[in-house]
């Protein structure tokens, strides 16, 4: 077995066995902040309901944004930048599960995008290509189009 393949399964086992790897939608600051650690880096937004902080676990880096003080939306990278597997994605998903359950409604060889069951409040999406897995809920997008746009508004 090559040395690479070997790493990748033993990183992937790591991340299902660890309950500290899988962030759930929803929690508190202080769940997540049990979860990973203190935060290596934090950022009080514009808009004083959002406010942003980066996590490093078991090889991710974890970027979470809060809106009124529970998890909005998560973001995660590999530190060593390769891609996200589909069974890693499939594990961080299932721990967002909430009762739910995850539809994959389209995707290729290099993107995924799924809505979640209950209400479809929820959405997911990995880009290989960007190397990235984000879950995040759709009231934290409505925001950050809101922000985003009132930020634009003066040009």
């Amino acid at each position: 077995m090559k040395p690479v393949t070997l790493i990748t399964i033993l990183a992937f086992l790591l991340l299902i066995t660890s309950p500290r790897s899988q962030a759930r939608i929803g929690e508190t600051e202080a769940d997540i902040q049990q979860r990973y650690g203190a935060a290596t880096v934090e950022k009080q937004e514009s808009d004083p309901r959002d406010k942003g902080c980066v996590y490093h676990s078991n090889g991710f880096i974890i970027m979470v944004h809060f809106l009124d003080g529970k998890s909005a939306s998560e973001y995660f990278k590999k530190e060593d930048n390769s891609p996200i597997l589909q069974g890693e994605a499939a594990v961080i998903l299932k721990a967002n599960e909430i009762g739910g359950k995850w539809n994959n409604t389209w995707g290729n060889s290099t993107v995924g995008y799924w809505e979640w069951t209950l209400g479809s409040s929820l959405w997911a999406r990995l880009d290989s290509n960007s190397r990235y897995l984000v879950i995040t809920t759709h009231e934290f997008e409505a925001f950050a189009k809101r922000e985003k746009a009132a930020a634009l508004s003066g040009f």
